[in-house]
């Protein structure tokens, strides 16, 4: 039943031994670190994945009481894991030295690892010829990104939401300039809020 095919999302409570066969069949584990930290999903997964020698990826779950950006997830992660990795460090007395996850690792992450784990990689998660042109243009002009001396360190450590300009889906822009070329994202928004207010509304929930 393991194999490529297979990604766990909030596989926090697996044992080492049973995350080093999964990883060894080729399947693929995901981490939503903001929510299974906030809704007592225990220990991301992150670090038992690495210890396997497997790349596991960023993902976002009930962005309805969380963040649904995937800056977010892959920030709160990287440094999550690097806090676990440090504190190991520092209890056998010594000074760290190094982190154990690169900005360029968390990008990956966040990409390219996703891209694997849906199978999708020989089309979608690199800027590759041939493949599907899905882009993110960040501008980094502004007080929280510039100077960008490392395009990927800005993007994984300053950059957030704000800054991302232009978005392509399978060559077409979605988002120019900062604005969503969408029309139902300016018809629907009312709609969209009044429907929340009506769920709290009907579940009897008083903010």
């Amino acid at each position: 039943m393991l194999g490529p095919d297979v990604n766990v999302a909030h596989g926090n409570h697996f044992s080492q031994e049973d995350i080093d066969h999964a990883v060894e069949q080729g399947v693929s584990f995901s981490s939503t670190p903001e929510v299974e930290m906030q809704m007592g999903h225990g220990i991301p997964v992150t670090g038992k994945v690495l210890e396997a020698g497997g790349r596991p990826t960023w993902g976002v779950d009930v962005c309805s009481n969380v963040s649904g950006d995937m800056g977010s997830q892959m920030r709160i992660g990287m440094q999550l894991q690097r806090m676990f990795d440090n504190q190991a460090v520092l209890e056998g007395d010594e000074e760290v030295t190094e982190v154990s996850i690169s900005a360029r690792d968390t990008l990956e992450m966040a990409t390219v690892e996703g891209a694997k784990a849906l199978g999708l990689d020989d089309e979608i998660g690199t800027i590759t010829p041939g493949k599907r042109a899905d882009l993110v243009c960040f501008d980094a002009n502004d007080f929280m990104t510039a100077p960008s001396h490392s395009p990927v360190q800005t993007v994984v450590f300053q950059a957030d939401t704000s800054h991302i300009d232009t978005v392509l889906v399978d060559g077409e822009v979605v988002k120019r300039d900062g604005e969503l070329t969408n029309p139902k994202v300016g018809e629907e928004f009312d709609r969209f809020v009044e429907s929340g207010w009506r769920l709290l509304d009907e579940a009897g929930i008083d903010l």
